[in-house]
């Protein structure tokens, strides 16, 4: 893949990604949305699994395994939260269509929607600092490639808290429609 074709690519998920986004706030498109963000997600793993075959072709199978899991992680944990938003939504349909739920889940749902946006503005610089490093990289600038780095890592770990708290979010989502929901 050359550097226009990976451009391209991206900017095509991220247009899904806004086009889920919109479709989210309309009403009864929350599964929608959250699929076209699957979708859009999966379609980031590959980019990323193709960004790390370029640079890293001389390893064993094994330390290319690692590798592949490790950096695809914060893209996997959104990925895990967004299909944990499609059950939600998937099995309590009828009930959020019709309003019958109660406040807290309206509340939680706003915030997960805010999270999955700054996650995702995230995980796009995450992978533009990437894609600048694999570019950097092939021109030798040592000093850019440590600076990006270092960026790229305390991105990462932002997008980690950030999981954590909308996996918290989300658990507390399922736990309001198990336990709190009433048909009155």
């Amino acid at each position: 893949m050359d550097s226009q074709s990976i451009i391209y690519d991206l900017n095509i998920i991220y247009s899904l990604i806004f086009v889920a986004v919109i479709v989210m706030y309309l009403p009864g498109g929350s599964i929608y949305a959250y699929s076209i963000m699957m979708m859009a997600l999966t379609g980031i793993l590959f980019i990323k699994f193709a960004l790390m075959t370029q640079i890293q072709q001389q390893l064993t199978f094994m330390q290319i395994f690692k590798t592949i899991f490790f950096k695809s992680f914060p893209i996997l944990l959104v990925l895990g939260i967004v299909t944990w938003l499609v059950y939600i939504n998937v099995r309590w349909y009828d009930k959020i269509k019709e309003g019958k739920v109660p406040y807290e889940f309206l509340d939680f749902t706003n915030i997960i929607n805010v999270l999955l946006i700054f996650k995702i503005f995230i995980l796009n610089n995450i992978i533009k600092k990437e894609f600048e490093t694999k570019n950097d990289f092939n021109s030798g600038n040592d000093n850019l490639n440590k600076i990006v780095n270092l960026l790229s890592q305390q991105s990462e770990m932002i997008l980690y808290l950030l999981s954590v708290f909308g996996l918290i979010m989300v658990g507390f989502m399922q736990v309001i429609m198990d336990y709190f929901l009433t048909d009155g």
